[in-house]
């Protein structure tokens, strides 16, 4: 070996001016690569990627949660509501952390499973949309009160208590309220049958103010209706609108229907505009019970009052009640009334049955299929200061 390395270097010195033997020892000869120690290897790398210094694992570590931190910066969870500084993901989970009588707040428009409520509670939708996606709203006689939010309810059919009212959107038992603050509420179920839009039991307040709407199409049964036997039901309309259209019913039993500067439209339902409720319609209220396919304005009491009131179209009477007072500032249309069945369009109802229609009132009972008028019994009464009667 000693040989072959001295030949090597000689001949590579023959070129070298004055140097005629150069002899090394075997222990002085170094490979520049690869006797280096691992230090030496080690620096060198380094300088070309100085990660190689860190631990690998931790340089993992470190990568991955850069990622997730980049990815949660991208995609951030936002709140859609707050209780007071309580922000949350879903209306849903406010609801149910709620404490009785709080104020929920939305930041965004929400869906919802439906609410199911044993508490008192505001929802201020700040002119977002609240979407049922599920159920409706089962109320157990507390308050649910909705501000300046818009409301959908598309096709729900049962509350979410399953278990009973599975066949009503919405429903409340004894001292239930619901309330309708500068909100729109949109009820719709022409793919479902045989359901109720909203239901109470006793005792219950449905009130809509501050140019709310509330509108209750295409239910296989009725729009709004109450617990047969027990009293006590308000239907509360101020400078706000309702109208149900395109089901059984429109409102069905003995409420007490203040229309206070309110639009009415309780039009092309299938049966009844109404049965038996005691309406108090007021300060230029505009009243439409047209095109029903059985009476259209049924009211035990009905009191009119600076308003307008027309009854069109309707397959059995137009007007029916027992206690009938029309103010002097009041317009009232009956026509096209009695198509079938009924006597008369305009009628008197029961024994102690009574109407009264004072001087300077526009009243015009004109151009129905029957009868204009019928007083139903012997005792009943009708004291007409103006209008016409003609055509009928």
């Amino acid at each position: 070996m000693k040989g072959k390395l001295t030949a090597f270097l000689l001949s590579g010195t023959l070129v070298v001016s004055g140097i005629s033997q150069i002899v090394l020892a075997d222990d002085q000869i170094k490979d520049p690569v690869i006797e280096k120690n691992d230090e030496e290897i080690l620096q060198e790398e380094t300088k070309v990627n100085p990660k190689l210094e860190e631990d690998p694992q931790k340089q993992v570590d470190e990568e991955t949660l850069e990622k997730e931190v980049m990815l949660l910066e991208e995609d951030p969870i936002e709140a859609v509501c707050k209780i007071e500084d309580t922000e949350y993901e879903t209306l849903d989970e406010a609801v149910l952390a709620a404490e009785d009588g709080q104020t929920i707040l939305l930041l965004k428009n929400v869906n919802t499973e439906g609410l199911n409520l044993n508490k008192n509670l505001i929802i201020d939708g700040q002119g977002h949309t609240i979407t049922f996606t599920k159920y409706g709203i089962a109320l157990w006689g507390k308050s649910l009160t909705f501000n300046n939010a818009v409301l959908t309810m598309n096709n729900i059919g049962s509350t979410p208590y399953t278990a009973e009212w599975n066949w009503v959107t919405i429903c409340g038992n004894g001292n239930a309220s619901l309330v309708l603050d500068g909100t729109n509420m949109i009820m719709d179920n022409k793919n479902t049958s045989g359901k109720n839009a909203i239901y109470f039991s006793g005792n219950n307040i449905l009130e809509l103010k501050n140019e709310a709407n509330l509108t209750i199409t295409n239910y296989g049964e009725d729009a709004l209706e109450w617990n047969g036997g027990v009293t006590n039901y308000k239907f509360i309309v101020t400078n706000s609108s309702f109208r149900a259209e395109g089901n059984r019913a429109g409102i069905t039993g003995t409420f007490t229907a203040e229309f206070n500067n309110a639009k009415i439209d309780v039009v092309n339902n299938r049966g009844n505009g109404s049965n038996g409720t005691n309406y108090y319609i007021k300060n230029k209220s505009v009243v439409n019970f047209n095109g029903n396919g059985a009476h259209g304005l049924s009211a035990n009491k009905l009191y009119i009052e600076d308003s307008t009131v027309n009854a069109i179209g309707n397959k059995y009477n137009g007007i029916v009640g027992r206690d009938i007072d029309i103010d002097s500032k009041s317009i009232v249309l009956v026509k096209e009334n009695a198509k079938s069945v009924v006597v008369a369009a305009f009628r008197v109802l029961g024994s102690t049955g009574k109407a009264v229609i004072h001087e300077g009132a526009n009243v015009q009972i004109i151009n129905n299929y029957r009868s204009g008028v019928q007083v139903e019994s012997t005792t009943g009464t009708l004291t007409m200061n103006a209008g016409i009667i003609m055509n009928n």
